[in-house]
């Protein structure tokens, strides 16, 4: 569910002008997250995009249950990044890591 988002994310942003803007907005989607705001994660995304309804649908079930951290790693050789997202259930004591590139 999540590598799917970060795909239509990637998507969306193809058509940005500059690395600083990718940053900008990766940012501002990892700090949504992290401060369980997920309205403002899904503002970075075209809600046209095939799939956003569930995708939306996801990332709101996927906040409501969990406590989220999420941080961005800019690489700066070759403009590349590293998502990782901290995922921890409100309901019981589990915690996940992954790491996207």
């Amino acid at each position: 569910m999540f590598s799917r988002a970060l795909i239509l994310l990637l998507a969306t942003l193809a058509f940005a002008d500059t690395t600083q803007e990718l940053i900008d907005v990766f940012g501002s989607m990892a700090s949504a997250l992290s401060e369980d705001n997920p309205a403002v994660f899904l503002r970075a995304i075209d809600p046209s995009a095939p799939g956003y309804a569930a995708l939306a649908r996801n990332v709101n079930a996927l906040a409501n249950q969990n406590e989220l951290t999420c941080s961005i790693e800019i690489v700066k050789q070759d403009a590349s990044f590293l998502w990782t997202r901290r995922i921890s259930s409100r309901r019981r004591m589990q915690c996940g890591e992954n790491r996207i590139h």
